[in-house]
């Protein structure tokens, strides 16, 4: 679950699947820049981070351990825009950073 939580609440982690994280305050209020400004509105560490972006909606990602080695994670979204912002193939690049890494996700 660390390196899944890596991958969906760092800086780092972000860029290398979603998006420049910039800037990126790790706790409940803090700032992200995730493709527009927004905050951290849900922080609990290696179990729930949320984002709210100003124009993008609500990212949540909530990380619960699956027996006896993986991760699930539940995820959701919601946003007022009806375009498709492609998250199969996002969570496709997100399944490999953490492959790469040695992780199941």
């Amino acid at each position: 679950m660390d390196k899944v939580w890596a991958a969906v609440a760092t800086p780092e982690g972000l860029r290398a699947w979603l998006a420049v994280a910039e800037p990126f305050e790790p706790r409940l209020g803090g700032a992200v820049g995730l493709q527009g400004e927004g905050r951290i509105t849900a922080w609990d560490v290696e179990r729930v981070a949320e984002y709210t972006v100003q124009g993008r909606g609500r990212v949540r990602f909530h990380l619960e351990p699956a027996h006896p080695t993986g991760t699930t994670v539940r995820f959701t979204h919601e946003s007022d825009d009806a375009t498709d912002p492609g998250w199969p193939a996002r969570f496709e690049r997100l399944v490999r950073a953490v492959a790469d890494q040695g992780l199941t996700a």
